[in-house]
């Protein structure tokens, strides 16, 4: 939005005012386009990231289910 000071001479004060600017209201929903798709686009990649983890823990679990039996099998 753009401003415009308005001087009032008798008193020295400075009024701002707001004025509609249609071109910065078209940056503006461009730039919150862009910052939702860059927040998908994050979301996406966080989702891919946690279920990655997820089955290197599935593995890490089995794992170590394997070792814990054979300890116990292996010394019975």
């Amino acid at each position: 939005m753009g401003e415009a000071d308005i001087h009032d001479g008798a008193t020295n004060t400075i009024e701002t005012t707001l004025q509609f600017d249609p071109t910065q209201m078209i940056g503006i929903i461009r730039r919150k386009a862009l910052i939702k798709e860059l927040a998908d686009a994050y979301h996406a990649e966080c989702l891919t990231y946690c279920q990655e983890l997820l089955e290197l823990q599935k593995k890490r679990d089995e794992v170590s289910l394997l070792h814990l039996s054979y300890i116990l099998f292996a010394h019975s």
